[in-house]
């Protein structure tokens, strides 16, 4: 195919490019920078890729995750060289056990100048090793016939990493040689695709039928389902799973299953649980999906009453969150669950029995909200009922997801969180991602930490849309996870080294950014500012302020009380 372009004297940056466009990804998250130069040209000028252009690469990894969460594709971060790529680091870690598939690219010095004082030099080829499920440096001028048959064959190879499930992150680092900035009239296209059809692993027919019998012969079966993106195909075969009488669905908010007969506030059914319930209603066998589960007391539990244990999915590797693994089924969970359901399972009042758990659980979670005095609890109780349908709810780690998954699902929205490392970094940037890549029509709204909208503030600073996108801030003066948290509550170091008590100005940073303000102190405001934060037109940001011992208090006595 003749072209007549002019682009980027550097072969294996157009390339690059070019690969990511033809292999299907439709965005690119670019961090201005010097070294990347060549870079930065050919993805501006690949008109294919979306763009988009972020100052801090600490925020633009996470902004990157967010678009890839909503697109379900891959997303390229391009960084410069340096330092540049170690803010990458946070990023490639929630990407890599999150399941997302980010590709980050680094402009790199040339190899016999590192480690001679020259500047912006480190040590780039295997900076992000234990972050990434694939690596490889290439040169941005290959220099023979074989060495570009090779920088090519690398590209392919690692378009076919970043779609390959496991999905995670990969890194691409590229060696660029001065002038950085040279241009070439491209007359022809001399990039060589190769096309390798996704393939997903299968289970084995009789494999299936076995692994059928021995759910149907088993009386008190729970499914455990972690973080997951939308799936309707698994969500239609759940709910038929948990309509079985042998059988109980446990799905976590963030896992987006839901429906008739599955529980989905798991951490409020195992509140609700006695200590005579604990055994009468431990499995026999559990099945594992999904990301890590938000719930401690789940894994507590799961790990204390030894039983047959199943995991099904794509990892990196073999996991055993609750310890007594039996059986590491390797292929997409709908595999699976489509011999399950249509086994004929035995008679059983396992499901009956945990709906009836549930019932009670939701009965006390209504009358502890009730009795409880104004608090965070509360707070994020009358938010998620009142979040407008279709909503892409995102959440901050620490009490955020937490209070956010003993409130309880609404069906109509996707929920989203960090869980892949469940750290306090990028949760804005997350959600900034998502508003930018989600469907027409969609809002993301963020409900985060004072202490976590500190620590990523730079999402806020860039001259991005943030029409899509509202933050509803629980400030209670810092961390107060650790406040809650039995094995930190207590300790004298409490104030000052972990919760790092502080008055966050939300109120100046929404002005500052350009988002509207909406504040409460008490249930009264909250119900009165809520129907206008949510429809306003504008970007907006609510602060909740409630008080951290209150909050403490309110939680301690909602999760012990049948203790």
């Amino acid at each position: 195919m003749k072209t007549n372009n002019t682009n980027t004297a550097h072969d294996t940056c157009r390339w690059l490019a070019q690969m990511l466009a033809d292999g299907g990804a439709r965005w690119a998250v670019c961090c201005p920078g010097s070294r990347n130069t060549p870079l930065l040209m050919a993805f501006a000028r690949e008109e294919r890729l979306r763009k988009v252009v972020v100052v801090d690469e600490r925020s633009a990894g996470y902004i990157a995750i967010g678009i890839a969460q909503q697109t379900q594709q891959p997303v390229a971060v391009v960084c410069t060289s340096g330092t540049a790529l170690l803010n990458l680091a946070p990023a490639a870690a929630e990407a890599y056990y999150a399941h997302v598939p980010l590709i980050v690219v680094s402009a790199d010095r040339p190899s016999q100048w590192i480690d001679q004082n020259d500047s912006q030099t480190i040590r780039q080829p295997l900076a992000l090793e234990q972050a990434t499920k694939w690596h490889t440096s290439l040169p941005s001028l290959p220099s023979s016939n074989d060495e570009r048959w090779h920088t090519q064959r690398m590209l392919n190879e690692a378009w076919q990493m970043a779609t390959k499930l496991p999905l995670g992150t990969i890194h691409i680092n590229i060696h660029i040689s001065e002038p950085i900035a040279q241009t070439a009239s491209i007359e022809q296209n001399d990039w060589r695709s190769i096309f390798h059809p996704c393939t997903k692993p299968r289970i084995v027919a009789h494999q299936a039928t076995m692994l059928a019998e021995r759910f149907a012969s088993m009386r008190r079966v729970m499914v455990v389902c972690g973080m997951m993106p939308p799936n309707a195909e698994l969500n239609s075969l759940l709910c038929q799973l948990a309509n079985r009488s042998n059988c109980v669905v446990l799905a976590e908010p963030v896992s987006n299953i839901h429906g008739n007969g599955i529980i989905t506030e798991p951490e409020r059914a195992l509140c609700a649980l006695t200590t005579r319930h604990e055994h009468q209603l431990a499995p026999e066998l559990v099945i594992y999906l999904g990301g890590a589960p938000v719930s401690r007391r789940m894994k507590e539990y799961l790990r204390s009453h030894p039983c047959e244990q199943w995991r099904v999915g794509v990892d990196h590797n073999i996991i055993d969150t609750f310890m007594h693994l039996a059986c590491n089924i390797t292929a997409e969970p709908e595999e699976l669950f489509s011999a399950l359901a249509a086994a004929k399972p035995i008679a059983s009042d396992y499901s009956q029995r945990w709906a009836d758990v549930a019932e009670s659980a939701q009965t006390h979670h209504q009358q502890s909200l009730a009795d409880a005095p104004w608090c965070s609890l509360a707070a994020v109780d009358a938010v998620c009922k009142q979040i407008p349908e279709g909503t892409i709810l995102h959440l901050s780690n620490g009490l955020s997801v937490r209070l956010a998954s003993i409130c309880g699902a609404k069906q109509a929205c996707q929920w989203w969180s960090n869980r892949g490392t469940s750290g306090i970094d990028g949760s804005t940037s997350t959600a900034l991602g998502a508003s930018l890549a989600a469907p027409d029509g969609k809002t993301v709204v963020l409900i985060t930490g004072d202490m976590s909208l500190n620590y990523d503030l730079n999402a806020l600073n860039t001259h991005l849309d943030y029409s899509r996108l509202k933050i509803v801030v629980m400030c209670n003066g810092g961390g107060g996870i650790f406040r809650f948290i039995s094995t930190t509550g207590n300790l004298p170091e409490l104030e000052e080294y972990m919760e790092v008590r502080q008055q966050t100005p939300v109120g100046d940073f929404a002005r500052t950014f350009g988002f509207n303000y909406y504040a409460a102190e008490n249930s009264t405001q909250l119900s009165d500012v809520l129907p206008k934060f949510f429809a306003d037109k504008q970007p907006a940001i609510l602060a909740i302020f409630t008080d951290s011992a209150t909050d403490a208090q309110v939680l301690q006595t909602y999760y012990n009380r049948n203790k």
